[in-house]
């Protein structure tokens, strides 16, 4: 374990000074050459014997990351930025549906927490979603025309997501979109009776 845990830190430390994307690559040789240095290094401060050999690389990493301090800034910050649009897609197109799903039973006609029904994303990123509601208020105090990456979002609007405080409330949504249980209902009981007389056929032909 101790082992185990030694090697986390030591990759995290490693992972943070070459943290360059493959974009700084002319190929992707060159780039898969820059990983196999990275998993070298990290082998030799792990399991390595040779205390002269680990002495070189850790003055190595030391001086890489005083000589490019800019360079691992701007990778961070990138990697950040990907990361944050990623995370945004997601809840953009997940919504709180798998959350509604979930706590659906709960839903009665008591108020439920708004906090239940915002996708585990918000909550486990908070900070992202913070600094993109701070980036289009600022935007619009200044007259710009704001542009958030999370497209949730709504540019001419600081009117949040519907939050449903009961099943109540839910179920009208449901109605508003076009969504009725009858029609779940008939759409699978067409699909169940396709899939009979697809089987009775094969049977027939089979048998034929």
């Amino acid at each position: 374990m101790e082992v185990l845990e030694t090697e986390k830190e030591i990759r995290k430390r490693v992972e943070a000074i070459y943290n360059s994307t493959r974009e700084r690559f002319p190929d992707t040789p060159a780039y898969d050459d820059y990983r196999e240095k990275k998993e070298d290094i990290v082998y030799q401060l792990v399991s390595g014997t040779d205390e002269a050999v680990k002495r070189k690389l850790e003055a190595e990493l030391r001086a890489y990351e005083r000589q490019n301090t800019k360079l691992i800034k701007e990778n961070k910050e990138e990697r950040k930025q990907r990361e944050k649009e990623k995370i945004f897609q997601i809840v953009q197109r997940e919504g709180i549906f798998y959350e509604v799903v979930k706590r659906r039973p709960a839903l009665s006609r008591t108020a439920v927490d708004k906090d239940q029904l915002v996708h585990p994303l918000e909550r486990q990123y908070a900070p992202y979603f913070q600094e993109e509601q701070a980036a289009v208020a600022v935007s619009a105090e200044s007259g710009e025309t704001a542009r958030p990456l999370n497209h949730s979002i709504k540019e001419d609007a600081d009117v949040p997501r519907p939050r449903y405080k009961n099943r109540e409330q839910f179920e009208k949504a449901e109605l508003a979109s076009g969504y009725t249980p009858q029609m779940v209902f008939a759409k699978g009981l067409s699909e169940l009776v396709g899939s009979v007389l697809f089987l009775l056929q094969g049977k027939g032909r089979s048998t034929a």
